[in-house]
């Protein structure tokens, strides 16, 4: 982790493993220090949004109920999904679980045969808003293949374990997908965001999931960035 006097460094891990942990910073520092690494994309009206248990959606699959998430980009449903995507502890829960869970799946993606290769960069999927966002009338979604190979030099992978719908006529789709998964629970990383702490991480090719938790007061601040 690098301390909050030292945010210098930062840029370089990001750019080295894909994602950097800050720790000991403060509520009111936090939207300065997150302009250093790219502009504000507003969410629902708001420059953040706020990680925590919604009685509302809590037993359903969503960031804000107690579940695991399984490994996913943020925002696959979108157009354009964030660049960037932190996250801030607010306050942690208080048995240590809820841990983030992040994989750079570069090293899957360079390996792929070239029929696999085809199935991600030229078969289009529809991806839909989780179960949760939905519930509350939030329904983005958005058809494109899920390896997207315009900038070769950053490509997107689209990601969702459970709301992406597969080419009917492909029954190779699924075992690749179950694939992704296996490589993303053998190779993760997991990081237990306390509070002050900030954890940034390039969300084009990194994805990320979370193990479930069981304190309600867990809570915890998103942003989404674009590249500075």
């Amino acid at each position: 982790m690098i301390a909050a006097t030292d945010p210098a460094c930062a840029h370089d891990e990001l750019d080295r493993v894909g994602y950097v942990v800050l720790e000991g910073i403060k509520p009111d520092k936090l939207p300065a220090l997150l302009e250093r690494f790219g502009s504000n994309l507003p969410y629902e009206g708001e420059w953040k949004y706020d990680v925590r248990v919604s009685a509302e959606v809590a037993t359903m699959y969503t960031a804000r109920s107690f579940g695991a998430l399984h490994p996913h980009l943020d925002k696959y449903e979108w157009a354009a999904p964030p660049d960037l995507v932190a996250l801030y502890g607010r306050q942690a829960d208080s048995g240590g679980l809820g841990r983030t869970h992040l994989c750079n799946m570069t090293p899957f993606l360079d390996g792929l045969d070239d029929r696999d290769r085809h199935r991600l960069s030229d078969v289009p999927m529809t991806f839909l808003a989780d179960e949760g966002l939905r519930a509350v009338g939030i329904d983005h979604q958005h058809t494109a293949p899920s390896l997207d190979l315009s900038d070769p030099a950053e490509p997107i992978f689209r990601y969702s374990y459970f709301y992406g719908d597969f080419p009917p006529d492909d029954p190779g789709f699924p075992a690749l997908w179950d694939r992704v998964r296996e490589w993303f629970d053998e190779h993760k990383q997991s990081i237990l965001l306390t509070e002050d702490t900030l954890l940034i991480w390039r969300n084009k090719v990194i994805l990320h999931g979370r193990e479930s938790f069981t304190d309600v007061d867990r809570h915890l601040w998103r942003v989404y960035l674009r590249d500075a």
